[in-house]
């Protein structure tokens, strides 16, 4: 179950930003929408909206290649070009890594992972059980 997702420097996202999935206990209204995963309190849905451009696709874009890059890096050589896209609308993004962390439960094992690359390198990657 996903509990929360980071992307930063990617397509049309270049500030971090995070999908979260974890409520905020302190509204009262709508108890209904929060279920208990496995001794975790979690939304069972959310939306994602806002206006043309806001990056609402980027945002799943961004998940969808974090789980081909987990897929496929074992079939991949480490000279493999990364599918680099970073935040071009400011110089500054052009040169720092795209980052991506998720944190998700599974058999009841909390989970984090993330990865930080360049066009040629990862810099970064691992997951932590919490």
């Amino acid at each position: 179950m996903l509990i929360e997702f980071k992307v930063f420097n990617y397509r049309s996202i270049g500030e971090e930003q995070t999908f979260s999935l974890i409520p905020n206990l302190a509204y009262d209204e709508h108890n209904e929408n929060i279920i208990d995963f496995h001794g975790h309190s979690v939304l069972n849905a959310a939306a994602i909206y806002g206006n043309n451009g806001s990056g609402k696709s980027n945002l799943l874009s961004a998940m969808a290649l974090l789980d081909k890059l987990v897929h496929l890096s074992a079939r991949t050589s480490s000279t493999t070009p990364l599918p680099y896209d970073p935040f071009l609308l400011k110089k500054e993004f052009s040169d720092k890594p795209t980052k991506f962390e998720i944190i998700f439960v599974t058999e009841g094992n909390r989970y984090k992972y993330g990865i930080e690359f360049l066009a040629k390198k990862v810099i970064r990657s691992g997951y932590i059980k919490r």
